[in-house]
């Protein structure tokens, strides 16, 4: 093979000999799925298996395949390169040569199956004798928990290697793209003749046609290249192009020992903040989230976001990614604190129920100023007292802004740098009231009431929301010693419901879904009753635990007018329940 140079190549020559292709940690992990596996397969049988080979042998081109060599490889008779783009068909080639030899094994009488798997097996893996590290037999070698079950698919067993106890914490069976795929092959070709097998493998070996793409480290930028070649196909998150970015050639240049600490810095803070995250969307919210801190706006989501990191960190050296490595692992806790605080626990009693009341109306443009806050709190440099002051305003603000179904631009440009601002003054709750009375984001009980009054609460998209201000304002209107369990109140009834009446069009006019037609019941009740008139709602039920509930029923007459006014009256009630909270505190 001509490795300096851009030629054709066959997966029996890329395969060839002790060699290594190294998927950079700081890519993605495996990603393709059924469709991208089912479409090869096609592709293989429609172009390479069924074609007609009496003029020449068939082949079909699979794409291109960028690779870096290193200069520094793990050992002295292994050729390494750094897989730049080409990493998911690479990938899927191997795995899908590791399943057709470990097929092929029950056929050993079969002649023909037999030669195939003697031509398989030297290019499956390395012989490398001496070595302490299990890994480096594999031919194509990738962290983020995909190189153990690779290796286990090659052997049945695990690796001796000082990557284990790592790769053990990080490989999940029941997410990882390499599983997946093995199963998906081991599936799709069980059963198949051994003729059909050994045609399959040959195929691959000899029909799929890649364009061999080296780079030279002097003259090319492989994180350019990266970027512009993963502008097509499947686009990279900004969570991925960040990673990249991050941890761009450090491998490639750094000496042994700085590249493994690199590798484990990835590993220890960025996967695992990742994997605390749960799922790709909550981890790039909350990169988001953390990279908006300090801002003067809220940052945009997808590339923007990894547009906005480029510029704001044109040079990257170790020290510089481990200090944002340590700052996303420190932050993590704080924002699933924030996040999701009825599942976490954050110590101190009145900061959680704070943070339990703001999860109702919780916003992307107030959570960078809400993370720094309790990272703030966390390292001692705002007091509890403090912090509860504006967890609770800040609760106080967005419920009334939410309430008066107000845009949330300004919030936006006024929260992600406001604990910088806050932190320089000598009162840090007086300089948060005038700073939110200067942006003009308090709203006034006239404007307030006169939305409730106007306009419908009740949207099925807002239905968490809708429930949380009807709990609050149910309770209040409680005996002290009757209060419910609001945990079984779940679901919002309209005291008349939502079906047309007679002499109306088909769309229920906005008095049905004002505040005044609306209570809490629960999903049984409503099941059985929830859709019956007011009167006989009144014979049905019994004693509904919703005040709410028990007091519309207890009218005599339900029509737009009683709904009008019942909903001034409890718009009187909503005001006082959430004060203005800077009016209340000065």
């Amino acid at each position: 093979m001509h490795e300096q140079t851009v030629t054709n190549s066959l997966f029996a020559m890329i395969f060839a000999g002790n060699v290594r292709y190294e998927i950079p940690f700081f890519q993605r992990g495996y990603a393709w799925e059924q469709e991208q596996w089912d479409q090869l397969l096609f592709d293989l049988e429609e172009n390479v298996l069924d074609a007609d080979a009496t003029q020449h042998r068939p082949e079909h081109f699979f794409g291109p395949v960028v690779l870096l060599r290193k200069t520094l490889t793990a050992h002295p008779d292994l050729r390494e390169y750094l897989v730049i783009d080409g990493q998911q068909r690479i990938t899927t080639v191997y795995l899908l040569l590791l399943v057709l030899e470990q097929l092929l094994r029950p056929h050993a009488s079969d002649a023909e199956a037999a030669a195939v798997r003697q031509e398989l097996e030297p290019l499956l893996a390395n012989e490398l004798p001496g070595t302490t590290d299990s890994y480096l037999q594999l031919k194509v070698f990738s962290t983020k928990g995909d190189r153990l079950p690779t290796y286990r698919i090659l052997t049945g067993q695990n690796p001796k290697s000082p990557h284990l106890a790592s790769d053990l914490r990080l490989y999940d069976e029941n997410t990882n793209g390499i599983t997946a795929l093995a199963h998906y092959l081991q599936q799709r070709l069980a059963g198949e003749p051994a003729a059909y097998l050994t045609q399959l493998a040959r195929a691959v070996l000899h029909g799929l046609k890649v364009v061999w793409i080296p780079l030279d480290e002097t003259r090319d930028n492989p994180q350019s290249i990266f970027e512009s070649l993963n502008n097509r196909g499947r686009p990279l998150t900004a969570a991925e192009l960040l990673c990249n970015y991050l941890f761009r050639a450090l491998p490639a240049t750094a000496e042994a020992d700085a590249a493994r600490r690199i590798e484990e810095l990835h590993n220890e803070q960025w996967l695992l903040a990742q994997q605390r995250m749960g799922s790709a969307e909550s981890f790039e919210e909350y990169l988001r989230c953390l990279l908006s801190m300090d801002e003067p706006q809220l940052l945009e989501t997808g590339r923007p976001l990894y547009t906005h990191f480029k510029r704001r960190y044109r040079q990257l050296d170790i020290g510089t990614v481990e200090h944002l490595l340590h700052q996303l692992r420190d932050g993590v806790s704080s924002y699933l604190y924030l996040r999701f605080p009825h599942r976490y626990s954050i110590g101190d009693a009145g900061i959680r129920q704070a943070l339990q009341h703001l999860a109702a109306v919780l916003t992307p443009a107030v959570q960078p100023f809400l993370l720094a806050l309790l990272q703030a709190w966390k390292t001692q440099r705002v007091s509890t007292e403090h912090t509860q002051h504006l967890l609770e305003a800040t609760y106080g603000i967005l419920a009334r802004r939410r309430l008066a179904r107000l845009p949330e631009q300004a919030y936006a440009a006024f929260f992600p740098s406001l604990l910088t601002r806050l932190l320089t003054a000598d009162d840090l709750v007086d300089a948060f009231r005038q700073a939110v009375r200067r942006a003009g984001l308090l709203v006034p009980d006239a404007l307030l009431t006169s939305a409730l009054t106007e306009q419908p609460l009740y949207q099925p998209h807002e239905e968490p929301f809708v429930r949380h201000v009807l709990t609050h304002l149910d309770g209040a209107l409680q005996p002290l010693d009757q209060q419910p369990n609001y945990e079984q109140l779940t679901v919002v009834e309209h005291v008349l419901p939502p079906e047309a009446p007679a002499g109306f069009d088909t769309r229920p006019p906005v008095w049905y879904d004002k505040l005044g037609n609306l209570a809490l019941n629960t999903a049984d009740a409503f099941a059985l009753f929830g859709h019956q008139s007011p009167a006989e709602k009144a014979q049905q039920y019994r004693h509904p635990a919703s005040a709410l509930l028990r007091q519309a029923l207890a009218e005599r007459r339900w029509d737009e007018t009683t709904v009008d006014a019942r909903t001034r009256e409890l718009a009187q009630r909503v005001a006082q329940l959430w004060p203005c909270p800077i009016a209340a505190a000065s």
